[in-house]
């Protein structure tokens, strides 16, 4: 679909372009038929691939079905350099990079994200790795369980020497 989409991307943009679908890219698409009609709520691959070679330009449908291809193509990606990491590692080095460079501007952000509680240093803990691009449903369900209760019952001081990189400061 993507390389599909690409094609006809480059016919609008570029004035002399080819208006034709690779031989292989036609054949995959057109044996996907099924498949890209039941993931795309219907999608005539063949009466796209037909109005491409038209010189037409994509359908509101076509289009959303380009854009969600290319979703699910990040998210397969997503999930498999997911799988193929430590996530206590990489959320240890994510914490470590936010934290050296918050306390360049407040030298209290230790004691702010760890001001005693366990549960309220959990949770800004949870919504940080979040705004750092962990993600509830994938990456923080899949870190070790203990991993952010422990981080959680650090003192303001003992985060501060796991996470704040002193080469950087």
């Amino acid at each position: 679909m993507l390389l599909f989409a690409t094609r006809w991307r480059n016919s609008i943009v570029h004035s002399d372009a080819d208006h034709r679908v690779g031989s292989h890219v036609k054949a995959s698409l057109l044996a996907l038929r099924p498949e890209i009609s039941d993931a795309h709520r219907g999608l005539d691959i063949e009466r796209a691939i037909t109005s491409f070679q038209d010189g037409n330009a994509p359908t509101f449908k076509e289009v959303a079905s380009f854009i969600a291809a290319a979703q699910r193509l990040v998210e397969s990606m997503d999930m498999r350099a997911i799988a193929a990491m430590d996530l206590q590692v990489y959320a240890d080095q994510q914490l470590r990079e936010h934290f050296t460079s918050a306390f360049e501007t407040n030298s209290q952000v230790f004691s702010q994200f760890w001001p005693g509680n366990p549960k309220k240093t959990r949770q800004r803990l949870e919504t940080l790795l979040i705004q750092l691009g962990f993600t509830k449903e994938n990456a923080t369900a899949h870190l070790n369980g203990d991993y952010l209760d422990l981080v959680a019952e650090y003192s303001a001081r003992d985060a501060r020497e796991r996470f704040l990189d002193v080469a950087d400061t």
